[in-house]
């Protein structure tokens, strides 16, 4: 017969473990519902968090209005000192805008103005003689002056030469001087025109005929240079070629950019020009032919801009909107949340009470802002805002900025539950807290049921063993009897 022993190690662990596992079975209920509580509130922690994100996005949209604070516990809204130009901004249109584009400011004035570009503004350009760079520069050993003057304003540059140096180490070290001295107008440049020769470029820093290139000297350097023969009269400089030096444009006036506007020669030393017409800003980009037409500047009211802003609280409304929709059974729950949505709701028929105006808009829908059936805004006749805008943009503005404004009503409904101590803020807390409790319930309940059951373990794996001792002394008795005693009929008493 086996080993008592063997037979509990063969028999009894299946039916421990088939009823240690019955029992954790019949416990699991208890952490499921523990862990059903916890799911629920990490859905709630997901709804928090994404509301307080949409609700700090619509925070962002409204700060481009003004500054919400409270003074002696009582809410303030100031308006931006750059929102009124936001509403009053004007966008301006080129014809060509390979030739001309340009920006306008709120100041400028609702027009259309064709011009014609007929010259850039360029930079002017001095050009020395060409020399062979191998020869010997020509000159004595001593310090050399070269003056030059911008804008009326005349820097000195000396050069020390030792009398040794070829025209080659000369242009460099010329170079080399102009280019260190500070606040030098000029920018010098060395070229090799050909593998032999070289030559000294020195470059107008800023374009116009206000900035053009005049010189003196040392008349020995000077002549090493060729700029002795140059002629510095502006109306007629002396024009540089291959050989010899001079300018590159003989009549400093047309270093300034030309434009043509009704019939008037307008001169500036640049290409972007900012006082030609009140509140534009020209950037010129190339000139014209002959033949070509004008261009035509068109500016007018910037309804896009304006648009754009307003949509930007909109769409943020409509978002938070959306969001708590299609999250109604954690919305249905909350007070705070249904409050949200119907103060959102409650937009579309606000009034600004300090608007007292009777042709200036006074709600949202007299801009043609409306709200749909889902408590969505749409901005669905920009033909009325615009026409707001081209009266007077202030009108529409009024709306927004006013102290009893829209932007003004949104920051009430949304400062108690925005920040790190707004109710939502404090909703976040309190559901991570509750979510830590039921996991230390879960840990808990999950160590009580592994005790119990390691216990139970201990028991049946005990009464398994005294079965099966007991089943084996039932066994190895009946054996005795039935070949001892129960059958033999020739037994002598």
């Amino acid at each position: 017969m086996a080993d008592i022993s063997s037979i509990t190690s063969r028999s009894s662990t299946t039916q421990v473990e088939q009823l240690v596992q019955a029992f954790r079975n019949a416990e699991q209920p208890k952490i499921d519902s523990i862990k059903n509580k916890k799911t629920a509130l990490e859905n709630n922690q997901v709804f928090y968090n994404n509301l307080y994100t949409k609700i700090n996005t619509l925070v962002s949209s409204l700060d481009k209005f003004g500054d919400y604070k409270f003074n002696n516990g009582s809410p303030i809204f100031t308006k931006s000192n750059a929102i009124d130009k936001s509403f009053k901004a004007k966008a301006i249109t080129s014809s060509k805008s390979d030739v001309i584009t340009a920006t306008a400011n709120s100041d400028a004035i609702p027009s259309t103005i064709s011009l014609k570009v007929e010259r850039l503004a360029s930079n002017d350009v001095l050009i020395t003689k060409k020399l062979t760079l191998s020869d010997n520069f020509g000159l004595n050993a001593g310090n050399y002056n070269l003056n030059f003057t911008v804008n009326g304003v005349t820097k000195s540059v000396s050069i020390a030469l030792t009398g040794d140096e070829t025209n080659e180490d000369a242009l460099k070290k010329i170079v080399e001087k102009i280019n260190k001295t500070e606040d030098i107008k000029i920018n010098a440049s060395y070229i090799k025109d050909t593998s032999t020769t070289g030559r000294l470029t020195l470059t107008s820093k800023t374009t116009g005929t206000d900035n053009a290139i005049t010189f003196s000297g040392d008349n020995e350097l000077l002549t090493a240079l060729g700029l002795d023969v140059v002629n510095q009269n502006s109306s007629s400089r002396s024009v540089a070629n291959d050989n010899d030096a001079g300018y590159v444009i003989s009549n400093s006036m047309d270093l300034s950019a030309k434009i043509v506007m009704n019939s008037l020669n307008i001169y500036r030393n640049e290409n972007t020009i900012d006082d030609i017409i009140p509140g534009v800003t020209l950037n010129l980009l190339k000139p014209q032919e002959t033949n070509d037409q004008p261009v035509v500047l068109t500016t007018q009211v910037d309804t896009k801009g304006v648009k754009d802003l307003i949509n930007n609280v909109l769409t943020a409304l409509n978002d938070i909107t959306d969001f708590i929709n299609s999250n109604k059974q954690v919305a249905r729950s909350e007070s705070s949340i249904n409050q949200l949505k119907f103060n959102i709701r409650s937009l579309a028929s606000a009034k600004v009470e300090s608007i007292t105006d009777e042709n200036a808009p006074k709600y949202l829908s007299d801009l043609g802002i409306k709200i749909d059936n889902q408590g969505k805004f749409t901005l669905s006749d920009t033909t009325t805002l615009e026409k707001y805008l081209k009266d007077d943009p202030m009108k529409v503005a009024d709306i927004f900025t006013k102290e009893d404004g829209i932007i003004r009503k949104i920051h009430d409904f949304v400062y108690n539950l925005q920040g790190s101590e707004g109710l939502i803020s404090q909703k976040k807390s309190s559901i991570t807290k509750q979510i830590k409790n039921y996991d230390d319930k879960i840990k808990e309940t999950q160590s009580r049921i592994d005790t119990q059951a390691e216990n139970l373990k201990k028991q049946y794996t005990t009464l398994l063993k005294s079965y099966y001792e007991a089943m084996s002394q039932y066994n190895s008795y009946s054996s005795f009897s039935t070949s001892g005693f129960g059958t033999n009929s020739n037994m002598i008493i």
